[in-house]
């Protein structure tokens, strides 16, 4: 059966258990028909009867395993207490509060899994855990879709959490920056750089555009960020909103030059200046809804309230 015992009790009650390995008093002592285990230690796998290809180093360490599976202990006292399978622990008495969970992997001298009948959890150094990770009996390697990573907490809520204070350094990368409190408050020493084409959002609404290519700037839900137009600048709600093609446009005020589409070149300062203007070019109205009637006429002036 190529089983190796040694050691006081050793495989002691082994029938058809075998390609068993056991170096150390009372290690597989009550092993009856589990294969393909190795314990080194004093009373490793001492309880196994029926789990199999379980591997255990250091005293003591799968103590009370009877039926699990695929185990791995190294270090006095690891897994002390389980009956799961597909645990792994490394240190000393490490994983020693797991009891029925399984596929666990737990590292660090002392350092138990959050939960101790739970699976599927991952802690290194009390520092960082993981919740979902793989549980199958095949060779992967391919990322699990469920898996997430906690820095500081052993319930992450996302692929990566992270609780207290984090420092991202000098280059960090994200697809979406979301804050969860509306009470913290965000401190950004340096520049916040956002991707060409890309706008600074607020609960959905584009509070800051630049697009260096065409070099139009948009400020307070203004402007149209798919223009093909060039060189204009806008702040205030609905502010250049329609604009497709025309450039070198100045608009400031709530929809100021609002429905401009085509016209160039001009400067609108004030509630709903120029604000019908769709293809006039050249105008300038200073004053709330100075020229607001202008829909095509070009190269006017209008300073004042109505102008």
């Amino acid at each position: 059966q190529d089983n190796a015992f040694v050691g006081n009790g050793a495989g002691g009650l082994n029938g058809s258990g075998y390609q068993n390995i056991a170096l150390g008093s009372g290690a597989l002592a009550a092993n009856t028909s589990g294969p393909h285990n190795s314990a080194l230690g004093y009373f490793t796998l001492n309880s196994n009867v029926t789990g199999d290809e379980n591997v255990a180093v250091g005293g003591y360490s799968l103590r009370y395993n009877v039926s699990g599976n695929s185990n791995t202990a190294v270090g006095n006292s690891a897994l002390y207490n389980t009956t799961g399978s597909s645990n792994t622990a490394l240190g000393n008495s490490t994983g020693l509060n797991i009891t029925t969970g399984s596929n666990n992997i737990i590292i660090g001298a002392s350092v138990g899994a959050p939960n101790p009948s739970g699976s599927q959890q991952l802690n290194l150094g009390n520092v960082l855990f993981g919740t979902g990770i793989y549980n199958g009996n095949t060779q992967s390697g391919v990322p699990v879709a469920t898996g997430k990573i906690g820095i500081g907490t052993t319930t992450p809520w996302r692929t990566l959490s992270v609780a207290g204070t984090s420092d991202l350094g000098t280059n960090a990368l994200a697809g979406t920056f979301t804050a969860t409190s509306t009470t913290a408050t965000s401190q950004f020493a340096g520049n916040i750089n956002l991707a060409a084409g890309k706008a600074y959002e607020y609960n959905g609404v584009p509070i800051a555009y630049g697009d260096t290519t065409n070099n139009n700037y948009f400020f307070g839900n203004a402007g149209n960020t798919t223009t093909t137009g060039n060189s204009n600048t806008a702040g205030g709600v609905y502010a250049l909103a329609s604009n497709t093609s025309g450039s070198e446009n100045t608009s400031f005020g709530y929809h100021a030059l609002r429905y401009n589409s085509g016209g160039n070149q001009n400067t609108a300062t004030g509630r709903s200046a120029l604000n019908s203007n769709t293809t006039g070019n050249y105008n300038t109205s200073n004053g709330y809804g100075s020229l607001f009637t202008n829909t095509t006429g070009s190269s006017n002036s209008a300073i004042g309230l109505y102008a």
